[in-house]
């Protein structure tokens, strides 16, 4: 052979060797074996464990809700009280620090109570349907108004002074407090309770694994499942007696509701 060409097919040969043995050792350290096409089957399936995390603290806010209802023989007469009176609950209302923009009205309804239908037990107190009269008549006797008013309270301290003010100013079926979480409330607790969450897959991950003799690697993935945030409703649901004499005062206890938040991770195995 050549010498010159016997000098390139062994500088060919040289390179081919160097180039398997750089594979080699590289296939070696990522995947801890010296056979090319091992990689692919010795991979095992990732371990995934999941873990949950709660973070506790008493609500900031709550919804209360109310009703004024007026009846009279006419209807602007029975619009007017219902106005007047919730008029001057809502003036209260902020006077006791409630923001207007926390007030809102819910429904507004009117209707006619004839001769035969003009027994409170057969009207609703929320949304009052009249119900048509039997045989031919139609003599109207009165008109009722209602006014469904709702309250944000963002200062929970209040809650008691809103029932107190509604109750005083003649209002009727007060519902609430229903107390839960703000959005910034919401978002600091979550954030809490998927700390405490990512804390308790991974120890419980490294328990198990130790147990079962398996070595963990990187976090491959994590999926966030997060609970529904709680809505505790407190409903008074009764008829009040406008300015009672004696009355002692509203007594609301929030106390304290949980955020929940679960973790799923995945790992790595080797």
């Amino acid at each position: 052979m050549n010498p010159k060409k016997e000098s390139v097919v062994k500088t060919a040969f040289l390179s081919a060797v160097f180039t398997l043995v750089l594979f080699s050792l590289a296939n070696f350290f990522v995947n801890r074996s010296w056979n090319f096409f091992s990689a692919g089957a010795s991979k095992t399936q990732p371990f995934t464990v999941q873990g949950s995390g709660t973070a506790k603290a008493m609500p900031d806010q709550a919804q209360i809700s109310f009703t004024v209802t007026k009846t009279a023989p006419k209807l602007d007469d029975a619009q007017n009280e219902a106005n007047t009176a919730s008029n001057s609950i809502v003036n209260d209302l902020q006077k006791a620090g409630i923001q207007k923009n926390n007030i809102q009205t819910g429904n507004y309804n009117s209707h006619p109570n004839y001769a035969e239908n003009n027994s409170p037990n057969t009207i609703s107190a929320i949304r009052p349907i009249p119900v048509p009269p039997s045989g031919n008549s139609t003599e109207i006797v009165s008109y009722t108004v209602d006014e469904n008013v709702n309250v944000t309270v963002r200062d929970i301290s209040k809650a008691n002074d809103v029932i107190d003010i509604a109750t005083k100013g003649g209002a009727e079926n007060i519902y609430g407090p229903n107390f839960s979480f703000s959005e910034s409330q919401q978002q600091k607790l979550a954030d809490q309770a998927r700390t405490a969450a990512i804390a308790n897959a991974k120890q419980k991950a490294e328990k198990i694994a130790t147990e079962a003799g398996i070595r963990l690697g990187k976090v491959l993935s994590v999926q966030e499942n997060s609970a529904p945030y709680p809505i505790r409703p407190l409903t008074m649901d009764a008829k009040t007696e406008s300015g009672a004499a004696g009355s002692a005062p509203t007594q609301i206890n929030p106390g304290e509701d949980t955020a929940t938040e679960d973790i799923t991770l995945s790992f790595e195995t080797r």
